[in-house]
């Protein structure tokens, strides 16, 4: 070897001791995670086998099942799953509703690992809403006021005509204010109670709404009483009351048009003419 030449050689300086051991446990981290996160979506342990359905008296069982299976399953990664932990309550519930205007009120709950729980309260109807007094097109209405099925009849309740109403009907949407719902029941529900037209089972048929301050109030036996809402119903019900109890007997109301009570402390009374 020449005088004078050396060899140089590069060291390597060394990782320290904490570099490594982060590397370590980030990547332990990120796998544990990874194959935590494949387990809880694709594992057969945690995908939803059963449907708990509580409350459900007039939608179809098998086909309100099978829209829930069909909106449970979801892809990830291009595969299908039905896996408990993606399950979104609050989008399932809003997707019912929009679906399903009979229902009222919704809960959603799950046990796991792989149950699914609904408690269904559904609309009872009290009265058909019409938009006219053809009664063509007519809906069930629940006590709030919401239209929730298309009917044609239904035994014992009255029909709401709202001839003034808006072309557009969707069911799901408040058609009458409940307020103003519930003192057209209260009327009917008085109305029928009277001892003098309980005998000949005196039924209400129809409320034709033609304002706020306007409505007309159908009876089984053909005549008609005209009411204000917007005024004491009370007040108006105790005149209804002394009128047929004092003036208008059972063989009068055979001939009898309508009695007006929206005026003061009057109550108009009208006959046919013969």
């Amino acid at each position: 070897m020449p005088k004078g030449y050396r060899t140089h050689r590069r060291l390597t300086k060394k990782q320290p001791f904490w570099k490594r051991s982060f590397m370590i446990a980030l990547i332990s981290v990120v796998g544990g995670l990874s194959i935590s996160g494949y387990l809880l979506i694709f594992s057969p342990f945690f995908q939803i086998q059963n449907l708990h359905i509580v409350g459900v008296q007039t939608i179809p069982l098998p086909e309100f099942q099978e829209f829930l299976w069909q909106h449970i399953s979801t892809r990830v990664l291009l595969f299908s799953t039905r896996s408990l932990f993606l399950v979104d309550a609050q989008e399932l519930q809003e997707i019912l509703a929009s679906s399903y205007p009979q229902i009222a009120n919704i809960q959603i709950g799950h046990t796991i690992p792989n149950k699914i729980r609904l408690w269904i309260k559904e609309r009872f109807p009290v009265g058909l809403w019409c938009k006219d007094e053809t009664k063509q097109e007519c809906y069930a209405i629940d006590e709030q006021g919401v239209l929730f099925a298309k009917n044609d009849s239904i035994q014992g309740n009255p029909y709401f005509l709202s001839p003034h109403a808006s072309q557009r009907v969707v069911q799901g949407e408040r058609a009458i204010e409940p307020f103003f719902l519930h003192k057209l029941l209260g009327f009917k529900n008085s109305l029928e109670h009277f001892p003098s037209l309980q005998k000949n089972k005196l039924e209400t048929v129809s409320f034709t709404v033609l304002s706020p301050e306007k409505v007309h109030v159908q009876t089984s036996e053909g005549w008609i009483i005209f009411i204000n809402p917007q005024e004491n119903l009370e007040w108006q019900i105790l005149k209804l009351k002394t009128v047929l109890e004092k003036e208008v007997s059972v063989g009068k109301r055979l001939q009898l048009e309508y009695i007006d009570l929206r005026f003061g402390d009057q109550a108009y009374v009208k006959y046919y003419e013969l």
